[in-house]
C-alpha cells in the first residue's frame, strides 16, 4: 500500500500542476496578457496550497473518527445548503455560494463528501437491515433526495444528479435487494424528466447538445467554441500559452471548460495524457477499496472515488459534446477553491484508508461486505 499511496499522491499533484499551467495560460483573457496570467495563477496557487494542507491533514487523520461524527458532518452540510438559499451570493442567475469574508465557498461541493461519509457509516453498520426496504434502502434515498432538492433549487442540476447517482451506487454495492434498486429507477426517471422540462434552459441545453451547430452564435456558442478549440489543437496542440479560444471566445474556460484550453494548447496527446492520469488514479484507488481494513473504509473510499470518476467523466463529456452541458468542474484542474479543497479532502481520506490497510488492521466485522470496483 505504500507505493499505492505515493502513486495516488503523485497523480493528484500532477493534475494540480497541469491545472496551474492551464489556468496561468487562460488567465490573460481576464485582465490582459500582462496581469491576467499572474493574477489568476496566484489565486489558484493559494487554493492549491490550502488543498494540499487539507489533503495531508485528512491523510493523517484517523478515518474511523469520521464514522463517529458522520451525523454531525452531514447536518452541518445540510445547514450550509439551507443558508445558501437565505444569505447566499448570486452569480449568473444562480445562488450557490456562501460569503466567507472576502471569499466565497460552494457548500454543494462539500456536501458531496459529507453524504459519502454518512452513507459509508450507515451502510457498514446496517448490514443486517440493508436488504429491508423500509430500514435499509429508503433512508439513504430520502437523504439523497433532500440534499439533491436543495442543490437543484440553487439551481445546480448537475451536482444534484451526481450526488443521487453516487448514493444509489453505494447502496447497490452494499448489497441492497435488486428489486428495491430496480423500483427506484421508474420512480426517479419521471422526476428527472420533469426537472428538465420545467426549466426551459435545461431543455434547451439538451436540444443544443443534439445539434450545437444549429445555433452556433446563440445557445450553442459555448460548446461549438470548445469543439473549435479541440480541432485547433490537433494532435500535439498549438503550444502552451498560444491558444486563441481562451481569449474570451470560450466562456468559463478557466472552470468548467478548462479541458478545452488543454485540448487546444496540448492537443490530443495532452488530453489523452490527462485522461490516463485520471484512469491511473482510479485504478490505484480501486486497490485501496479492496484492501481496506473494514467495510466502512471500503465504502468510504468507493464513494469518494466514484464521485471523482463521475465528475471527471461528466466534465470531459460536456466539453467534448458527448453529454449535455452541466456546470461541473474538472477535479484538481479547474480554477476555483471549493471543489479543489473538497476533492483534496476526499483523496486525503482515501490515503488514510490506504495507510490503515498498510498497517494490516483487520477490524471489519465477520460477514461485512466491502465495496468492489
Amino acid at each position: 500500500m505504500t507505493n499505492t499511496r505515493y502513486a495516488i499522491l503523485a497523480c493528484v499533484v500532477t493534475l494540480m500542476c497541469i491545472g496551474i499551467v492551464a489556468v496561468y495560460s487562460g488567465g490573460a483573457s481576464l485582465y490582459g496578457a500582462e496581469r491576467g496570467h499572474l493574477a489568476v495563477a496566484r489565486k489558484q496557487m493559494i487554493w492549491i496550497i490550502l488543498a494540499a494542507v487539507v489533503m495531508v491533514a485528512f491523510s493523517l487523520f484517523d478515518y474511523h473518527l469520521l464514522k463517529k461524527y458522520s451525523g454531525a458532518i452531514l447536518i452541518l452540510a445540510f445547514v450550509a445548503l439551507v443558508l445558501v438559499h437565505l444569505v447566499g451570493v448570486e452569480k449568473n442567475n444562480a445562488r450557490r455560494w456562501l460569503p466567507i469574508g472576502s471569499a466565497t465557498v460552494q457548500p454543494a461541493e462539500f456536501f458531496k463528501i459529507a453524504i459519502v461519509i454518512y452513507m459509508a457509516r450507515f451502510l457498514s453498520t446496517k448490514q443486517r437491515k440493508i436488504r429491508q426496504f423500509l430500514y435499509g434502502f429508503l433512508p439513504p434515498m430520502i437523504l439523497a433526495t433532500l440534499g439533491s432538492f436543495l442543490i437543484v433549487m440553487q439551481p445546480d442540476f448537475g451536482t444534484a444528479l451526481l450526488i443521487a447517482i453516487v448514493v444509489y451506487a453505494m447502496v447497490v454495492v452494499a448489497g441492497v435487494k435488486l428489486l428495491h434498486a430496480l423500483i427506484m429507477l421508474p420512480a426517479a426517471l419521471p422526476l428527472i424528466g420533469y426537472l428538465i422540462v420545467a426549466a426551459p434552459y435545461r431543455l434547451r441545453r439538451i436540444m443544443i447538445f443534439l445539434d450545437p451547430w444549429k445555433d452556433q452564435q446563440g445557445a450553442g456558442y459555448q460548446i461549438t467554441q470548445s469543439l473549435i478549440a479541440f480541432g485547433s489543437g490537433g494532435l500535439t496542440g498549438v503550444g502552451p500559452g498560444l491558444g486563441m479560444q481562451k481569449g474570451g471566445f470560450t466562456p468559463e474556460h478557466l472552470s468548467d471548460f478548462i479541458f478545452s484550453v488543454i485540448g487546444e494548447e496540448m492537443g490530443f496527446v495532452g488530453t489523452a495524457g490527462v485522461v490516463l492520469i485520471y484512469v491511473l488514479l482510479l485504478y490505484l484507488g480501486s486497490r485501496v477499496v479492496r484492501a481496506a481494513c473494514d467495510s466502512f473504509g471500503s465504502m468510504l473510499a468507493f464513494g469518494i472515488l466514484l464521485t471523482v470518476a463521475l465528475q471527471t467523466v461528466i466534465n470531459i463529456g460536456v466539453v467534448t459534446c458527448m453529454l449535455p452541458t452541466k456546470g461541473l468542474p474538472l477535479p484538481f484542474i479547474s480554477a476555483g477553491g471549493s471543489s479543489m479543497i473538497a476533492m483534496a479532502a476526499g483523496i486525503g481520506i482515501v490515503l488514510n484508508v490506504a495507510l490503515h490497510a498498510e498497517k494490516n488492521e483487520p477490524i471489519y466485522l465477520p460477514g461485512a461486505q466491502r465495496a468492489t470496483i
